[in-house]
């Protein structure tokens, strides 16, 4: 690490001979160290402590963080870096997950002004953008454009949102548990150092990645600063690592709050109710202590040809919590309305309309700002939209939904479970489940007005456009399968029960086939 920061350093800053450089470090316990032989006339700068004045112009500067979450931090805060024409940003680790740090457009000067940009990999995990402005400009603008992020007032969160969050959850670890200890900004597992940590207690994506493969991780915090060891395990409960810290200090307990203090101690050995265990944690820390203050208003869009079925789905859809929720029901062949009570809005469309016009019907009547399918039959949790509202916000996905883990099939009358890689960017997600802006639905033009395969089609649509499609976890919906030839996808039975990992007689949801004495899930047993 320390000779790619150097290389980095002697290519854009020492062997141009400038008059003023400046390098500013974030994330590093020692940046002297790191930097190395800088001439003199070149500033270093720490930017984890109290900044020192700095001129206002230089002729070219580098900031060098360790990980996104630092990025996201410098250029979150309300630090002044000096303007230059020469700019470099190099990201020293980053997950494979990560995008590649590139900036978004703005208008202005600053965009106006851009003469050159060069971005690439570095090292093994790092990234390097190196940006040349035909006039001086602010450095705190190519640090924001990179993150979309705007300057932070107020109250301080103890989570991070863009870098402590579920994205890429193991739900079958490689490694057992581990016992962690905070001591002189180190945590170690017995004498072995697992993770430097920082002053302010934020891991970043890189750190929470290094303990994906255990399966719980035991914190012994008791030697640690109470707030920055508050922000640990609040950043690493909203990741959704399985963790267990018991015998919680007061301070750390006022600051972390009694829900989360209970789920922290204890972790299940079963692996389904330890990723049950899991979304219950990321849950309660992200709406805690992630600074969500509003999530977005969802139109739940219902298209059914089965008048029997719309009470059951109706209910499942009253009884999701935590989200502002706009029922739109439309009826293929007859008139909802008398089955759909009040504060739903009702549509009849004739029975030759196809199923995506009829979807495109009910989303012209939605007002809410993100748009989400249900299918009548299926089972959803009451915290289905919710967890996708979450998943939505930390992924940044243009469409987000969860596979079809769980199906129940009718004809044998057993629950089987598949196994996917939640948690993750895929180019699938299960139909029942769409979940996307309105501004995304109509950007794409919407469903195709066709009567089969429009789950399928938006999701190319979006695609195709250049979106992202992120898979959150699957335990909080149940697919139903009924006979093949009612279905799109006219796979047999034996499809579905050969490629099983798990299987149970009769219809269950995830809590029911784990060993948890509590539900995360609650699917309704109707």
């Amino acid at each position: 690490m320390i000779s790619e920061i150097r290389a980095t350093l002697d290519e854009v800053l020492v062997e141009r001979d400038l008059a003023v450089a400046v390098v500013a470090c974030a994330g590093f316990d020692e940046p002297a160290q790191l930097v190395g032989g800088l001439r003199d006339s070149t500033v270093l700068v720490n930017l984890d402590e109290p900044v020192p004045e700095l001129p206002a112009v230089a002729d070219g500067i580098a900031v060098v963080v360790r990980t996104p979450a630092d990025l996201s931090w410098i250029a979150g805060g309300t630090l002044t870096l000096p303007s230059s024409r020469r700019q470099v940003v190099h990201l020293v680790e980053a997950p494979a997950w990560w995008r590649p740090p590139l900036p978004f457009a703005a208008a202005g000067f600053a965009t106006r002004a851009l003469g050159s940009l060069r971005a690439g990999r570095h090292g093994d995990s790092g990234w390097i953008l190196e940006a040349h402005f035909s006039a001086a400009v602010p450095a705190g603008w190519l640090l924001r454009s990179l993150t979309a992020s705007s300057p932070a007032y107020g109250e301080e969160p103890l989570v991070d949102l863009r870098s402590a969050n579920p994205i890429g959850f193991l739900a079958e670890p490689e490694l057992g548990p581990v016992r962690l200890t905070v001591r002189d900004g180190a945590i170690l597992d017995g004498a072995t150092r697992v993770l430097t940590l920082p002053r302010s207690g934020r891991l970043g994506e890189s750190d929470i990645e290094r303990l994906r493969p255990f399966h719980s991780v035991t914190v012994d915090w008791h030697d640690a600063e109470p707030l920055a060891a508050a922000r640990l395990v609040a950043g690493l409960a909203a990741a959704g690592v399985p963790l267990r810290a018991a015998d919680v200090p007061a301070e750390q307990r006022a600051l972390l709050g009694t829900a989360l203090c209970e789920l922290i101690e204890t972790v299940p050995q079963d692996l389904l109710a330890r990723e049950e265990h899991s979304i219950r944690l990321r849950r309660t820390a992200l709406l805690a202590h992630a600074g969500i203050t509003r999530l977005p208003s969802v139109s739940v869009l219902l298209a059914t040809r089965r008048p029997g079925l719309v009470g059951f789905a109706l209910a499942q859809i009253g009884d999701q919590r935590g989200v502002d929720v706009e029922i739109i029901v439309a009826g293929h062949g007859f008139d909802p309305a008398p089955l759909a009570g009040v504060g739903v809005t009702t549509l009849e469309c004739a029975g030759n309309v196809p199923l995506g016009a009829m979807l495109n019907l009910a989303a012209e009547r939605a007002s809410g700002e993100v748009l989400t399918k249900w299918d009548d039959d299926d089972w959803y949790s009451p915290d289905h939209l919710l967890d996708l509202s979450l998943a939505s916000r930390y992924s940044g996905a243009e469409l987000t939904g969860t596979p079809a883990e769980l199906i129940y099939l009718e004809g044998p009358d057993v629950t089987v479970r598949h196994r996917w890689r939640t948690e993750t960017r895929q180019d699938f997600v299960a139909g029942g489940t769409l979940f996307l802006p309105r501004t995304v639905f109509d950007a794409v033009g919407g469903f195709r007005p066709i009567p089969k395969t429009v789950d399928g089609e938006l999701l190319r649509a979006v695609r195709q456009a250049g979106g992202q499609i992120y898979q959150a976890h699957g335990l909080g919906y149940v697919l139903r399968r009924g006979r093949p030839e009612l279905h799109t996808w006219q796979e047999g039975d034996d499809y579905f029960l050969d490629r099983a990992v798990s299987r149970w007689d009769g219809r269950r949801s995830a809590s029911h086939a784990s060993t948890s004495a509590s539900s995360a899930l609650d699917i309704a047993s109707t």
